[in-house]
């Protein structure tokens, strides 16, 4: 055990500095992985479910093939 978590005292700032865009990173990774999996589970849908919400079939079969797509990125 070093003598700084020993003391409960805190990293160097330049080594928080250098674990943040990991963080940063490993969030971003989850969340478009997040995405790629409502994307399946969403174009997974059939035109009869499509349709049992008030889609002709044409209508319905052209949405289950478009897949969805996430809105863009608030700032």
């Amino acid at each position: 055990m070093t003598f700084r978590i020993a003391f409960g005292l805190r990293p160097p700032l330049a080594a928080m500095r250098a674990v943040e865009p990991l963080r940063r990173l490993r969030a971003a990774l989850a969340l478009r992985a997040a995405v790629a999996r409502e994307r399946r589970a969403l174009a997974a849908l059939d035109a009869r479910l499509l349709r049992d919400v008030g889609l002709g079939e044409a209508e319905a079969r052209a949405e289950a093939a478009k897949g969805w797509r996430a809105p863009p990125a608030r700032r």
